[in-house]
């Protein structure tokens, strides 16, 4: 019926979109998904409309599902810039699909634009699928060391056997290539000025606002000793009594 309605006027944007939905989850179909959601968002450019990251984002989906995987990692970057809110996601997305082009440089970029935005915070399991994405895009891009951090807090965010198995043997492969370079996890002790902040989220008891806390307060002004702590918000004796063993303050500091 809106096929039809499609061949009938060509603009009909409640036609396009309806199909956009069907052809990507009722009878999947990406090619002609990515085609309508194309045509939706060229309509409302012309419009004047904003850009919609939410369907740009689903039209990066579609490409990749596609096969067209430069296309789709080239957008979720544009996307990545649109959408402050769910940029880690976007970027994750477009490391793992240059990873998928063998594009190593490129995912490796893409990957630490993610680590570096605002954590992924919706679910405990969207967090999962974040740090896991990432630390496979490290370690599979050459960067062992830098994957550790993230299997360790993917850990922590997941209770499903098969996920925590799975993760963890990750994790030891990380461990092994990285070798004596490989950063502190959760159960090693991080330096509070230097520790990036997927290292620190690893630490026992830190939260992922603490862990945000900490690395905006250090650029201002880096902490002197593991008790500054205490001037953060959410954190009361019980709280820096149980990260004292799991935090430090570098000597030079």
């Amino acid at each position: 019926r809106y096929e039809a309605r499609l061949k009938k006027d060509a603009n009909d944007r409640t036609a396009l979109y309806i199909l956009a939905e069907a052809y990507d989850k009722l009878r999947p179909n990406p090619k002609r998904a990515a085609e309508l959601t194309e045509r939706l968002a060229a309509l409302t450019k012309q419009a004047g409309g904003a850009v919609d990251a939410g369907a740009q984002a689903q039209l990066a989906a579609q490409y990749i599902k596609a096969g067209k995987v430069r296309e789709g990692a080239e957008l979720y970057e544009k996307v990545a810039e649109l959408d402050p809110k769910l940029s880690a996601w976007h970027w994750k997305e477009a490391a793992v699909a240059w990873l998928k082009l063998k594009e190593n440089d490129k995912a490796l970029a893409a990957a630490k634009a993610s680590a570096a935005a605002a954590p992924e915070n919706r679910s405990d399991l969207l967090a999962y699928f974040w740090h896991r994405h990432l630390g496979d895009v490290f370690l599979e891009a050459g960067q062992p060391g830098l994957a550790i951090p993230h299997y360790a807090q993917a850990l922590i965010k997941t209770n499903i056997a098969g996920y925590v198995a799975d993760t963890k043997k990750k994790l030891d492969e990380a461990r092994a290539k990285a070798g004596p370079d490989a950063p502190a996890t959760r159960d090693t002790v991080v330096d509070l000025n230097t520790a990036s902040l997927a290292e620190l989220q690893a630490v026992p008891g830190m939260t992922e606002s603490l862990a945000v806390q900490i690395v905006d307060r250090r650029k201002k002004q880096p902490f002197k000793s593991v008790s500054e702590l205490i001037e953060l918000d959410g954190v009361d004796k019980a709280l820096l009594d149980k990260l004292r063993p799991r935090v430090r303050v570098s000597a030079s500091r």
